[in-house]
């Protein structure tokens, strides 16, 4: 009985693989782009909440300045009560 040895050791990959693996790498990379800057993407989002986040800095910083001013005036009118 003859053996057969298989001559043809090749080493490598082939085109079709690399052809497969590029494919792929290059829809990820269209995913990736989508996700960040989609109609809902990442990008948008964070710009919509530094939006917001500076909104409501806004408004606390103008709650508290009201509440500092009457707390002042609070405190100026109890000391003119604990004058008499």
């Amino acid at each position: 009985m003859k053996k057969y040895i298989n001559i043809n050791k090749e080493k490598g990959i082939t085109l079709i693989s690399l052809i497969v693996t590029i494919t792929i790498l290059l829809i990820l990379v269209g995913v990736t782009v989508y996700i960040l800057t989609g109609d809902n993407g990442l990008l948008r989002n964070a710009r919509d909440a530094k939006k917001t986040n500076q909104n409501e800095e806004t408004e606390f910083t103008e709650e508290m300045s009201n509440i500092y001013i009457k707390w002042d005036e609070y405190d100026k009118n109890m000391m003119n009560i604990t004058d008499y």
